[in-house]
């Protein structure tokens, strides 16, 4: 089913449906009452499976309350809906353009004896579906051919604008005293690092000279010498939130040895591309033959949430008059469980003042703090992407004690990583698509490995019965070989064992891995996003018990990926008027 307008067209048939939503929203425990809520579609968009149009979209709620005491505050909410409308599969073949409406709002505040005060909503909408035959033979055409055809909702990153420039860098290097002669001078970049500051692009790093040269006593030496760089250049052609993605190379380097200094004039190839992340209906088909499979990111779910710290400190601080605080959080650190995030950080106090003196001072501290917040669909693996800011600070200072209440903000969304067959081309038959570019991981080859590991270790005492055995894998890598990729990793095994003076004893040992694995691609630069999972444990205790014999059975899935700029055709999307 195609949804589209903008053609001029005689006959349409237009049809009205209405369905409901029903909403329930917690409010505090001390609500008086409910003064005020405002519902606003937010968007929505459609799709056709299986003789059924889908309908969803996401809705705004404002509540603005009162609690004891007079206080007003108001609540956002964010729910998502969606609505299933039979069709059928004539239907599917046409073209229609669709309108949504909210008709008609009632709330009611509730209240019961066990302090839960809620606000229980009936939204009702219209939507109006207008449906125009088809224009040739072409659209009937189009359903055949894309009879799998979806629209799904990705993360990607849409491309904004490209520059490439040749920066030229001249450098003084210090060399040793004894140095008589340079045979060899060559250089990498290390640590690149770019920042854009308006219209300017600030590229910031190391090279890192490897220079072969001959001594006063006839020896031949390699030395090394790093030396900071940093150049700009011109970069108009970006959104204020764009991010930039660049590609460094030397391309030309020259020297000439002066007396105790190697005076290097290089030229550095560097490719600006600048994108922005987007979330955008884009069209997939999953089961058919055309398309490029691609590595993105797809929304789970997304997080609003704020609290309040309350802390009271006893500062050794003799004051007169309180001017000003600030504060930031720092150090966080964010944990995945299920259907449950732990947000645990510092938060960084600044607290000015005027002391007895009538001198303005200035006192610096930090406070620890913890959450626990509830998020569906939530697990370890996925992505969480988030921004957390100090929103408001009441400090007060009364007999040398800070109270200090701290109100946080958290917005974020929950990821998870897809692979997804993208349209990059349809030869016009589908209608209502804009053709869009974007900066991607194009999918060279996904597959899964199982890697046997048999080893030894020795436990240094004479083990009677083995207890516990637990084996994480730290500092995996993955690198691509000519039609192979090597995998290397260590494997921390921790042994709890009772030995034969039955003392409980526990011993830390680390093997080193290395195994070559065949993936026929041969492309230079592509990457290898491999994550390894220990998948079975087997472990035999020598008779004299001195070592144990373990089999590690790592479940290795891995994607071979290529960063290209690629055109994916996205579908309009449909908003109510």
């Amino acid at each position: 089913m195609k949804q589209g307008g903008g053609k001029s067209r005689v006959t349409h048939n237009k049809k009205e449906y209405t369905f409901e939503i029903k909403e329930e929203i917690s409010l505090p425990a001390k609500t008086l009452n409910v003064e005020d809520y405002v519902v606003k579609l937010k968007e929505f968009d459609s799709v056709y499976h299986n003789e059924e149009l889908i309908i969803h979209g996401q809705l705004i709620e404002s509540v603005i309350y009162q609690l004891e005491g007079g206080t007003k505050e108001a609540k956002v909410e964010k729910p998502n809906f969606k609505y299933f409308l039979p069709l059928s599969e004539q239907s599917s073949q046409l073209e229609y353009k669709l309108n949504l409406d909210i008709e008609q709002i009632q709330y009611k505040f509730k209240s019961t004896a066990y302090q839960k005060q809620t606000l229980v909503s009936n939204i009702k909408l219209k939507l109006i579906i207008t449906v125009f035959p088809p224009l040739n033979s072409l659209d009937s055409l189009a359903s055949n051919i894309y009879k799998n055809l979806e629209t799904k909702k990705l993360i990607l990153n849409k491309f904004l604008a490209k520059k490439e420039t040749n920066l030229l860098i001249k450098q003084k290097l210090k060399l040793a005293a004894n140095i008589e002669r340079i045979f060899e001078c060559k250089a990498n970049l290390k640590k690149v690092k770019v920042e854009k500051i308006e219209e300017e692009v600030m590229i910031t790093g190391q090279i890192i000279y490897q220079v072969l040269a001959l001594n006063n006593q006839g020896q031949v030496k390699h030395y090394e010498i790093i030396e900071p760089f940093r150049e700009t250049t011109y970069f108009k052609k970006t959104n204020p939130g764009a991010q930039l993605l660049a590609q460094n190379q030397i391309s030309d380097l020259e020297f000439v040895k002066l007396e105790d200094t190697l005076e290097v004039m290089l030229v550095v190839n560097a490719v600006l591309t600048a994108y922005q992340e987007v979330e955008m209906s884009i069209y997939t088909n999953s089961t058919g033959q055309r398309g490029e499979q691609i590595k993105a990111k797809q929304e789970i779910n997304n997080l609003h949430e704020e609290w309040m710290l309350t802390e009271e400190l006893i500062l050794d601080i003799s004051y007169k008059e309180l001017i000003e605080m600030k504060g930031q959080v720092v150090n966080v650190e964010v944990e995945l469980i299920s259907n449950k995030i732990i947000v645990s950080g510092e938060l960084s106090y600044e607290l000015y003042y005027i002391d007895l003196h009538g001198q303005e001072k200035n006192k610096n501290f930090n406070l620890n703090f913890n959450k626990l917040l509830k998020c569906q669909g939530t697990r370890e693996g996925l992505e969480f992407k988030y921004q957390l800011q100090v929103k408001e600070l009441q400090p007060e200072l009364k007999q040398g004690r800070l109270i200090l209440k701290t109100f946080l903000k958290l917005v974020g969304n929950l990821r998870e990583e897809v692979l997804t067959k993208v349209v990059t081309e349809h030869n016009g038959i589908i209608s209502q698509s804009v053709l869009d570019s974007f900066l991607v991981e194009r999918v060279l080859k996904a597959d899964k490995l199982e890697l046997l590991l048999p080893y030894e270790l020795y436990l240094g005492r004479y083990a009677k019965q083995v207890q516990d055995i637990d084996i994480k894998i730290i500092n995996p890598e993955g690198k691509l070989l000519t039609g192979s990729l090597l995998y290397s990793c260590q494997l921390k095994s921790i042994i709890n064992f009772i030995d034969y003076n039955d003392i409980e004893q526990e011993i830390t040992k680390i093997e080193n891995i290395n195994e070559l694995l065949p993936t026929e691609v041969n492309i230079k630069e592509a990457n290898l996003d491999i994550s390894p999972q220990i998948k079975y444990i087997d472990y035999e205790l020598s008779n004299a018990g001195e070592k144990l014999l373990l089999k590690v059975v790592l479940k290795c899935p891995y994607k071979i990926l290529k960063r290209v700029r690629l055109p994916i055709f996205t579908k309009k999307v449909s908003t109510a008027d």
